[in-house]
């Protein structure tokens, strides 16, 4: 009998599918392709934040809302559109409409009516940009935007522009930047693209971004791993464009190549800033909980425990298993404090279980979030976690952002992703300014972000300087306190 020469290539084009199924849920790691973070299992290739208070870094949560972390999802179910005029309210789709005819007049009006509805949207601001700047007709520089608009991730890319539109619209408003080598003042237009959340669209928009002439530096995207998934066309093309990742914290992130910055410290910091945190606040001995089989848990552990033999802090190793935390693990163990290497769910469910033992509980950003006070309940009171900053802080910076993004959103809390995103565009901003004649290009955007090295700007929490990396080694993390069921900054974690 004859085999049917069929069957074997159906046969390897199922074993192919399933190969990327596998590869986009973070089971399988394909060459040439850094792995994708598992959300059932998460680790630390990237971070993730929320919507409606601060956050960074990996977590085990799924929730997405108030401020939870999460951990990378799965390439979206929907479509994956990248333009945003696809997916937004039928509103603002008119007002895309009228950009596209050029009917600036209407679309100045029609943006203020919409704005004067949905004070908290900030696509529709820029949009409006759009209209004063064409009916003004003055110079113009367009920087880029890849941010998660669709997806459990929805809410960061919504806290993300509108942090980069208060910081265009304050440039604009104040007639816009002086070019150091041209003279006349230029104002900002933004281009904004989805990304999703997901790797396979952030490549996607990082070709649009590569390929529109007019796109002059990219601020985005969100997490690690769709910044490491696209950071190889931002450096590839000729003459490359940079890009300022307002949130990403992994430490890969530092030699992801020349085009490649960012504002958020890195992970590698942030162990070490909670280890001088305890010891601040009066510990002498620590028990270390973590699960030596996940990268954030051990990474985090590992630096927190470096930095702790530098400061004369005492600690003892209490391995466990992420998600298992079911009794008590330190007890009365003669430490003075417990560090939890983990996630939202580990560090309420140690609360709930260590609280009778009176031992002050320290975590980092993964636990960071409105789950950790849902699942913890009041156990989780006095629980101190870190995170890139608070609405609550009451330096000078702090306050004076809390109180101009109110103004221009109607009231709104700002969180740690809307500040971020922030500093990023005023970091990009400044750059156009410096760029010189010659280059006058990608190549020539990147010496203006290295001039930051030695010449930095004024940022929210620090100075934004760059390393040779790219990376903002002395960028503080802020340590924030659950107090009656509220997050309330209590300090920075240096």
């Amino acid at each position: 009998m004859k085999s049917n020469p069929i069957l074997p290539l159906i046969v390897l084009l199922l074993l192919g599918y399933g190969g990327y199924i596998l590869y986009q849920r973070g089971q399988l790691q394909l060459p040439g392709l850094p792995p994708i973070q598992n959300p059932n299992n998460p680790s630390n290739t990237g971070n993730n934040s929320s919507g409606n208070t601060n956050s960074s870094s990996s977590s085990s949560s799924s929730t997405t809302t108030s401020g939870s972390s999460t951990t990378p999802p799965p390439v979206s179910t929907t479509s994956l559109e990248i333009e945003p005029e696809k997916f937004v309210r039928p509103e603002l789709k008119e007002l895309f409409e009228l950009k596209k005819k050029e009917d600036w007049a209407t679309l100045l009006s029609q943006a203020d009516a919409y704005r004067r509805k949905f004070p908290t949207d900030a696509m529709a601001g820029f949009l409006r940009e759009d209209a004063i700047i064409k009916l003004a007709k003055v110079d113009n520089y367009r920087i880029g935007v890849s941010a998660p608009l669709t997806g459990s991730l929805r809410q960061v890319g919504e806290a993300f522009l509108q942090g980069i539109y208060l910081a265009v619209k304050e440039v604009n408003d104040n007639g816009g930047f002086l070019r150091l080598e041209k003279g006349g003042k230029q104002k900002i237009t933004v281009r904004v693209l989805n990304d999703a959340g997901d790797r396979t669209t952030a490549i996607k928009v990082a070709s649009a971004m590569v390929n529109d002439d007019y796109v002059w530096g990219v601020v985005g995207p969100y997490s690690s791993s769709t910044l490491l998934a696209s950071a190889p066309i931002y450096n590839a093309a000729s003459p490359g464009t940079p890009i300022i990742a307002p949130a990403a914290t992994n430490p890969k992130i530092t030699s992801a190549g020349r085009m490649i910055y960012r504002v958020a410290p890195s992970d590698s910091t942030q162990g070490a800033a909670l280890a001088r945190l305890v010891k601040s606040r009066g510990a002498n001995s620590v028990a270390v909980l973590f699960d030596d089989n996940d990268a954030y848990s051990l990474g985090l552990a590992q630096t927190f425990k470096a930095e702790a033999s530098k400061i004369g802090l005492t600690t003892s190793d209490v391995p466990y298993q992420l998600n298992s935390y079911t009794q008590p693990k330190v007890g009365n163990f003669a430490v003075d404090a417990i560090f939890v290497s983990g996630y939202t769910a580990d560090v309420a469910a140690a609360a709930r279980i260590e609280k009778p033992f009176g031992k002050p509980i320290y975590a980092g950003d993964g636990a960071y979030g409105q789950d950790l006070i849902a699942q913890g309940g009041e156990s989780v009171n006095g629980v101190i976690v870190t995170s890139f900053w608070h609405s609550t802080l009451t330096d000078p910076n702090s306050v004076r952002f809390t109180k101009r993004f109110q103004n221009l959103f109607g009231g709104g809390t700002p969180n740690a992703n809307a500040m971020q995103a922030y500093d990023a565009t005023r970091a990009m901003i400044e750059a156009l300014r410096r760029m010189r004649a010659k280059p006058e290009n990608g190549e020539g955007m990147r010496l203006a972000l290295e001039t930051l090295r030695t010449k930095p700007i004024a940022g929210i929490t620090s100075p934004i300087r760059f390393d040779v990396n790219g990376d903002m080694n002395d960028r503080p993390w802020v340590a924030i306190a659950v107090e009656n069921g509220k997050f309330k900054a209590v300090g920075y974690a240096k």
